[in-house]
């Protein structure tokens, strides 16, 4: 019975009529321009450039601040670790000091025993002692 001729065009006849009434509201807005400015395509291309814009400004700030380090405050024995590393460092680079000599040490002593040698001028040997100070002994110091 649904199948009746009758019911089909009557069927199509509500449906036609659901068309025109669901196309009115185009059809009165023809002609007249976007019913609001936030639909014309210009108004959404220039809403997503600015998208885009303040996208790639968020992502440019958010690299800089990762890349800025910041150290709390209770964090500050920190501070004092890397300049004790620092400090340690710069002793490790710096050349040794010269040894000391002790008064009483055997080398002293012995070097008190040659002070009367001093006034004594060697001659050029083959050993390569010139100097009044430069003797085999002193080489060993």
């Amino acid at each position: 019975a649904a199948d009746a001729p009758v019911f089909l065009t009557a069927k199509e006849s509500a449906k036609m009529a659901s068309d025109y009434v669901y196309k009115t509201g185009l059809r009165e807005a023809q002609g007249k321009g976007f019913p609001n400015v936030q639909e014309s395509p210009v108004f959404l291309q220039n809403k997503l450039s600015a998208q885009l814009a303040s996208g790639a400004l968020y992502t440019k700030d958010f690299q800089q601040q990762k890349l800025k380090y910041s150290l709390p405050a209770d964090r500050v024995d920190m501070v004092a670790a890397k300049a004790f590393l620092d400090l340690s460092d710069r002793k490790y680079k710096q050349k040794p000091a010269a040894p000391k000599v002790f008064p009483d040490s055997v080398e002293a002593v012995h070097l008190k025993s040659l002070a009367p040698l001093k006034d004594k001028v060697y001659k050029h040997e083959p050993g390569g002692f010139t100097s009044e100070i430069d003797t085999p002994e002193t080489r060993r110091l």
